[in-house]
């Protein structure tokens, strides 16, 4: 199972965002137009206005969940950019400020996708250029002061929104992860409760039988020796190679030892192979031990890494035969 996927950042609804964002972009170049019609120098403020959409708009069309570092770059250097540009030209009415409502929302946009310390560094240099570009503008240093807390107040609020929200979907994450722990020890603890049955019930089907002939008395002949230790042989394919004592497998692995041969199934493998890969596997070694006479045969499913899946080593008379199987 996968483990479960962590949000770096604030995942925002596609398209309210966008629609918001362009009607903040339509108010904001409304006021740029408010502006221009009553400054001596309207063409900055315009183009301030175009820099600030086209940004806004470039931002709002990210979809990774955090914004990535060039984007962030870019909108971090947006508000000193329009100061720079509209700042100089700007009057003194409330409206005439408006870029740095427009910077504002730049570092907002910023804030909501995890960048939160890059957009209060903006913020930073936008009111450090404010102070120096306003003056020069013949605006009060008083009145500059009392706008740029208006602007950072909406900047605090988003930050503190993006904080909580991003501290809200942390909490939910480890929720999550837990229950997947959760999930996962219940389906181990489950699977090993179902081996464990499944194993518990073979056992039972190969020596309940045979025990019960010893338990009521029967002489120990040696037809009854030799069914015990077929049985005893059985038991312990099943423990060392668990994956290969199923069907047809345990059939004539008895059969060949009941002709004197020695049978040896290892399972040299920590993760299972699937069952699609095993059946073949089975029948190819079912086949061997029905063809085998005399002498010793090893089969081994060998570790995971190695080119072959499962080998077969024939010693009829210590003439050695081996084979590798590479599996379908």
């Amino acid at each position: 199972m996968s483990p479960v996927p962590r949000p770096r950042g604030l995942v925002l609804p596609v398209r309210p965002v966008r629609l918001l964002g362009a009607l903040t972009a339509l108010a904001f170049t409304t006021l740029a137009l408010l502006s221009a019609r009553t400054s001596t120098a309207p063409v900055p403020g315009l183009i301030a206005a175009a820099v600030f959409v086209t940004v806004a708009t470039l931002l709002l069309r990210v979809r990774e969940d955090r914004m990535p570092l060039p984007w962030t770059i870019v909108g971090a250097l947006t508000p000193v950019t329009l100061v720079a540009i509209a700042a100089p030209s700007a009057g003194t009415n409330p409206f005439d400020a408006w870029y740095l409502g427009a910077g504002i929302v730049v570092l907002m946009l910023l804030a909501l996708r995890g960048r939160i310390v890059a957009a209060w560094l903006a913020a930073a240099g936008q009111s450090a250029a404010v102070l120096v570009v306003r003056p020069v503008a013949d605006a009060p240093i008083a009145d500059t002061v009392a706008l740029l807390i208006r602007q950072l107040a909406l900047l605090v609020i988003v930050t503190l929104f993006a904080v909580g929200i991003r501290a809200g979907v942390r909490r939910l994450d480890r929720i999550r992860r837990a229950e997947v722990r959760d999930a996962r020890l219940t389906a181990a603890i489950g699977a090993a409760e179902a081996e464990r049955a499944e194993r518990l019930g073979w056992a039972y089907l190969v020596a309940t039988r045979l025990l019960r002939r010893i338990a009521s008395g029967e002489p120990l002949t040696p037809a009854l020796r030799l069914e015990a230790a077929l049985a005893e042989a059985e038991l312990r394919d099943g423990l060392r190679a668990y994956a290969l004592a199923r069907h047809p497998v345990p059939a004539a692995a008895r059969e060949a030892r009941a002709r004197g041969v020695e049978v040896v199934l290892l399972d040299d493998r920590a993760d299972p192979l699937p069952e699609e890969t095993l059946a073949p596997l089975r029948l190819e070694v079912a086949e061997r031990l029905e063809a085998v006479q005399r002498g010793r045969i090893v089969v081994r499913l060998l570790p995971a890494g190695r080119g072959e899946l499962l080998t077969i080593v024939e010693d009829p008379d210590h003439e050695v035969d081996t084979a590798a199987f590479l599996g379908p």
